[in-house]
């Protein structure tokens, strides 16, 4: 019998702790290169999905795929909790002074107190109107088949990004050219609707203070191995 979770969109889950095949997933080149690792961590612990016991493999990765990236977000959350339990020792490099400070959070404990947030979603689409051409952009939320298009993109420009989060642009499928030809009002307001659609679901950003420099920055927590690894910083690597 497996935990059950309902996801931020109301998707039901049941999903099953980490086990030694899935943690050898990490180890695999081949799905971290292709965007895939993700999707197939994920898929690996699904038990059921809406109940439905009876979905194979490839289905439950295609229900993965479809989901939106808040409810990806939030299981993998609940799953690193399941499987190791709430606390993470972690280590990361300042970006500014570039020495590496030890942490020590409590993942229960930030989604209690809206460290990590959960976001409510959206009924539809964000329409956003472009003040300068008069024209609009569609945005929608991301979700699987999104972040692994832009893990495959061999060198992702602020460009590429964008594409993949607009749905229409004034009616039709967006272009480079199209981007190319906006000017700054029309960029900026549809970058605001796009970190706008970007609150939804869990959004597992957190705020660190280097230990060294002193200097706050924001990571995600699913950026850092040690979120699927954690046997790899040992306590003794962490600061007070």
């Amino acid at each position: 019998m497996g935990i059950e979770l309902t996801l931020p969109s109301g998707k039901k889950v049941e999903i099953t702790p980490v086990d030694g095949k899935t943690e050898r997933l990490i180890e695999d080149k081949k799905l971290l290169q292709s965007g895939a690792f993700i999707d197939k961590y994920l898929s690996s612990r699904i038990e059921a999905v809406d109940g439905d016991h009876s979905l194979t493999p490839q289905q439950k990765e295609k229900v993965v795929l479809d989901m939106l990236s808040g409810d990806r977000n939030y299981m993998l959350y609940k799953l690193r909790i399941e499987s190791y339990g709430p606390e993470m020792i972690f280590n990361y490099e300042c970006p500014s002074c570039k020495k590496t400070s030890g942490y020590k959070v409590d993942l229960n404990e930030m989604l209690e107190d809206g460290t990590v947030k959960v976001y409510p979603y959206r009924d539809e689409a964000l329409r956003v109107e472009l003040p300068r051409s008069g024209g609009y952009a569609l945005i929608e939320y991301m979700t699987g088949h999104d972040e692994r298009r832009l893990a495959q993109l061999k060198s992702a420009s602020f460009c590429d990004a964008t594409l993949i989060r607009i749905a229409e642009l004034n009616g039709n499928p967006p272009t480079r050219k199209d981007l190319d030809d906006l000017i700054g009002k029309d960029l900026s307001a549809i970058r605001n609707g796009i970190s706008e659609m970007a609150n939804a679901g869990l959004v597992s950003t957190i705020e660190l203070t280097c230990l060294d420099c002193g200097k706050d920055y924001t990571v995600g927590l699913a950026s850092i191995m040690d979120f699927f690894a954690p046997w790899k910083t040992s306590t003794e690597s962490v600061g007070p």
